[in-house]
């Protein structure tokens, strides 16, 4: 068993390890980051023991690992539930969540990382490049997942956007958009 004044001498503080819920997925980081830094107090309290389960550096390592790609996904998520998200901060943190995933060396984020990348680009519409654009039109992407339309694309959007939302001036705002547009 593991005591709290041993944990507290190694660490400087107390900490107490924390069980997975099945309710929340992000309780499974949490779990794993405590087991992971309790893993020295957590190897002498087994041999104490005489704990027949040996739980060596690799072990260790790929727990680490897993929390490493877990990390970027928690990020997104909670950037994801925030009250204040939008279609625009939405994109953000998933490209934000993908791009840390590739830059990783472990097999399992870059696992993670294609699957998001293809679940993101099966549900990415034009849509979400246009608002992307209008947003802030200097920040063109050369990502492909969350590309921006082209500009008769992004005309054709518009356009139909405005015939659903505007059916007494549509000629003068689709003459504006059409006007505004041709820079685009």
């Amino acid at each position: 068993m593991l005591h709290c004044r041993n944990v507290a001498m190694e660490l400087g503080h107390e900490l107490h390890l924390t069980l997975d819920c099945k309710t929340r997925w992000s309780s499974l980081w949490k779990m794993l980051d405590v087991f992971y830094r309790l893993r020295n107090p957590i190897q002498k309290a087994c041999i104490n023991v005489k704990s027949s389960v040996i739980l060596t550096d690799a072990n260790f390592k790929r727990i680490r690992e897993i929390i490493a790609a877990l990390e970027p996904v928690k990020l997104s998520v909670e950037a994801l539930c925030r009250r204040e998200t939008n279609l625009v901060s939405a994109d953000a943190a998933m490209r934000f969540c993908i791009v840390e995933l590739e830059k990783q060396a472990s097999e399992l984020g870059k696992t993670i990382a294609v699957a998001l990348r293809q679940r993101v680009t099966e549900h990415h519409t034009d849509l979400s490049g246009l608002l992307q654009y209008l947003c802030d039109p200097k920040a063109a992407t050369v990502d492909e997942t969350f590309s921006v339309p082209s500009s008769g694309v992004a005309r054709k959007l518009l356009q139909t956007l405005l015939k659903r939302l505007d059916t007494t001036k549509t000629g003068l705002c689709l003459r504006f958009v059409s006007d505004t547009l041709c820079n685009y």
